[in-house]
């Protein structure tokens, strides 16, 4: 008994194996048009992002040093370089910053998709395309340096650079409100 079922067992794999020799192409062909067909239907609800990348050279000026009033000729720092790299990263990736880069861009070039069918513009929507924005913006410093690298991500590369850049500009004008007023709201 044990000797039929061997045999058995091997008849029903030459069987498949002549079946899998015979037809080989075909099943090849298939094979290749569904995962072809896989492959285009992965990458089409996937949309393709560009990267912008920018750097920015952190300096530790008169913000990091604190000068005793009693003792004018002494002066300690008060922030490291690690510090200024987290507060300056804190500023890049502030809410309100954000907002004022998608208000001077506007959410019709950023985001055009929202604005289909006849839809306005609203708070809630900036508070969401600031979420989206945020989302797709990194800051962090490189390591052994002073140097922060920014990151944005967008589906038009045009796009991509125009927000990093407006970004940098405006956060050049954030850190000067931010440190030139010792009670800077921000903080």
């Amino acid at each position: 008994m044990h000797h039929e079922n061997t045999s058995q067992i091997f008849n029903d794999i030459v069987k498949f194996l002549t079946i899998f020799f015979k037809y080989k192409w075909t099943i090849l062909a298939v094979f290749l048009a569904v995962s072809a067909i896989g492959i285009y239907v992965v990458l089409d609800r996937f949309p393709t992002l560009y990267e912008a990348n920018g750097s920015i050279l952190v300096k530790l000026g008169q913000e990091s040093i604190y000068r005793s009033e009693t003792q004018p000729n002494r002066a300690e720092r008060v922030m490291g370089v690690d510090e200024a790299l987290n507060n300056e990263i804190k500023i890049l990736t502030n809410h309100d910053l954000i907002k004022n880069v998608i208000a001077s861009i506007g959410i019709k070039s950023l985001y055009p998709e929202w604005l289909k069918d006849g839809a306005k513009e609203s708070d809630r929507m900036l508070d969401a395309a600031v979420m989206a924005f945020g989302s797709n913006l990194t800051a962090k410093p490189i390591k052994d340096s002073n140097v922060i690298e920014v990151t944005f991500k967008h589906e038009k590369p045009v796009i991509a650079a125009k927000a990093l850049n407006t970004l940098i500009e405006q956060f050049k004008d954030k850190h000067a409100d931010v440190y030139s007023d010792p009670k800077s709201p921000f903080l």
